[in-house]
């Protein structure tokens, strides 16, 4: 199965979506553009399909973050616990994302629906 979403993140100017889905795998990619202020939260939502949020099944993938003229590499992971979201991360720190700056994701999971 393949299909567009939309993330849910705070101060997003632009934010838009693709997945693909075989099985209980889920692949998505993401682009996104702050607004002035930035980000004021670092957890992101909306996903096309719930995680499957248990031990050893959380799921993980890369970002690509242009801040300023310098361009970073950051990872994105499960929320914590939860079973909607992701967080940007630079080894264990989440990160927000400055004003008016482009990222781009990629990231997998699994899913029980």
């Amino acid at each position: 199965e393949e299909g567009t979403w939309t993330p849910v993140f705070s101060n997003m100017y632009t934010s838009t979506g693709s997945y693909t889905k075989v099985g209980n795998k889920v692949t998505c990619w993401i682009y996104m553009v702050t607004t002035e202020t930035g980000s004021s939260g670092t957890a992101f939502g909306g996903l096309p399909f719930i995680i499957y949020n248990t031990t050893g099944r959380r799921g993980c993938g890369a970002v690509g973050y242009q801040n300023s003229n310098v361009s970073e590499s950051m990872t994105v992971l499960t929320n914590g616990s939860s079973s909607y979201g992701f967080t940007f991360r630079v080894a264990s720190t989440v990160q927000e994302l400055a004003p008016n700056r482009q990222a781009w994701a990629t990231f997998s999971y699994e899913t029980n629906s």
